[in-house]
Formats: structure tokens, sequence, C-alpha cells
């Protein structure tokens, strides 16, 4: 039974469901048609065992490159080593990095619409301190809005178990939205798999919006896996524009706020880390 041989990792809310559309319609990756298996970072998951995983990947046939996306595997600290201790060692890893401010704002929409969130967005980050301290796995999840945000230490957990040449990173604000189909071409060579293969690459069909009715998104949250289950993505993605609408992006002002009080720091780590200009993200508003 096949295993990955590459996951993308995170991070959350900077193009991995599109990421996932590209890559399971290349004939020569697979990837399980449901995307988040959360193997890794679901303890009651993890402890089911390799058996439990492998049934994700019953429907392997002879792909060149096999795997999965779960954003929240570049977040939680235990993963790195499950995965290693999990996947063969040379295992590859991909990661999306998005403006921070930027995340996490679409990050606090997500959990609005979720029904979790019912702060303005600065006062939000204003209480993520004390809500991480106090809450549970879900609320850390939900109410990490700057913590997902510091790749730097995300990465530097990966790197105490996988080499630098086993990563690969690709800037969304950049490369996936400005160029995309040289960063397509890319990303396919690191996974081993023909590069010039024709594939649909719209990335704006996974657009995150606010609730119109916030008691009924509070209810939905709570009958949403059942719907995932059962309802084809073309209505679901109908029943979510229906049920919410399109916000307006974070205001400049705010993202460089949000950079400055909160992500200068780990932006100019990352920057040594990756040997990257990141520029693009904090050099104008």
């Amino acid at each position: 039974m096949a295993l990955p041989d590459f996951l993308c990792v995170g991070a959350q809310k900077s193009g991995t469901t599109s990421i996932h559309d590209i890559l399971n319609a290349h004939p020569e990756v697979f990837v399980p048609r449901e995307k988040e298996l959360h193997f890794f970072d679901d303890n009651k998951n993890f402890t089911r065992g390799h058996e439990y995983y492998e049934r994700f990947f019953k429907a392997v046939q002879n792909e060149t490159a096999v795997g999965e996306i779960t954003p929240s595997y570049m977040f939680l600290e235990d993963v790195p080593g499950r995965i290693r201790a999990t996947l063969s060692d040379g295992v590859r890893l991909i990661f999306m990095l998005r403006n921070p401010a930027d995340r996490a704002f679409s990050h606090y929409l997500m959990s609005r619409w979720q029904g979790y969130e019912t702060e303005t967005f600065l006062r939000a980050l204003e209480l993520e301190g004390d809500r991480l301290k106090v809450g549970g796995h879900v609320e850390r999840l939900s109410f990490s809005y700057l913590e997902r945000g510091f790749y730097s230490a995300c990465i530097k957990r990966y790197l105490r178990h996988f080499s630098r040449e086993q990563m690969h990173f690709v800037i969304f604000d950049d490369e996936f939205m400005q160029r995309r189909e040289d960063t397509l071409r890319g990303l396919f060579e690191f996974l081993g798999v023909q590069s010039d293969v024709r594939i649909s690459t719209d990335a704006h069909s996974h657009k995150t919006v606010l609730p119109r009715f916030g008691p009924l998104n509070r209810i939905m949250r709570n009958i949403r896996p059942f719907l995932s289950e059962i309802l084809p993505k073309g209505l679901k993605h109908s029943v979510k524009s229906r049920l919410g609408h399109s916000p307006e992006k974070i205001d400049p002002d705010v993202r460089e706020k949000v950079l400055k009080e909160h992500f200068m720091d780990d932006i100019h780590e990352l920057e040594e880390l990756l040997g990257r200009d990141l520029r693009i993200w904090y050099g104008s508003k």
C-alpha cells in the first residue's frame, strides 16, 4: 500500500486549496479527493496507525508522486517528528507562504464564518494570547491568527527533522498570484513529474466570506462536517456563497500596523532562512 512521498504542510489560508485542485488534475500526481486528512496533527487519527492513514491512498495506481495537503501540519509542534517517524526520510515538503497580516485577516474571516469569532479583527488579535492560554485544541486552531504567521519558527521545527533540500517554498502573493505558470513548473519539477502539463490554474474559487446570518452560521458550524461529506464540491460552494458575502480586503493601514507590531522580526528572520527578499510583504502599503 502506498504512503505519501510529499506533503503540502501549509500555511493555512495561503492557496493550499488551489494547490490541491491543481495537483489533483495532474495525471502523474495522486492526492486524495478529501483535502486535509489531519492524520499527523490529530491525536485520535494518529493513534489509529498506518492502516487508517493508508486507506486514503488505496486508489493509487502508477502515479509518480503521491501526497496530501493539510495546512495545519505547518503550525502544530508535534507534526514534523511524527512525519519523520511515519514516512520515508526523503519525503518532500511544500510550504505556501502568504503575507502574514493578510493570512491572519483571512483566518479571522474564516473563524467568523464558522461561528467561532464575534470580535473585530484588531480586538481578536489583542485577545489571542489569553484565548490560547485558556482554550483547548479547537480554540488554538480557531484563534491563532498571529501565531500561525510566525513562519520562520515553524520552518525551523521542520529543519530539526528534514534537510533544506527536501523543502520547496512558494510565496503566494508573488509567485503563485503573479507568476503562476513558472511557479507551478518549478513545483512539478520538485515533485519529479512532467512540468509542461496544461492545467487550469484558477485560484479565485475559494474566497473567504463573511456570514450574512450570525446565528445561522453558529448552527451551521455543528452540521458542516456532515454536509461536507454528502454535498458535491460545486453545491458546497453554492451554499456557502448564499450564506455569506465576500468582504473587503484588509485595510492597507491595518496591514501595515499588524506587520510592524507583530511580524517584522519573524519576516526578516525568514528572509535570512530562505535567502529571499520579502519586501513584497512590507515594502509598501
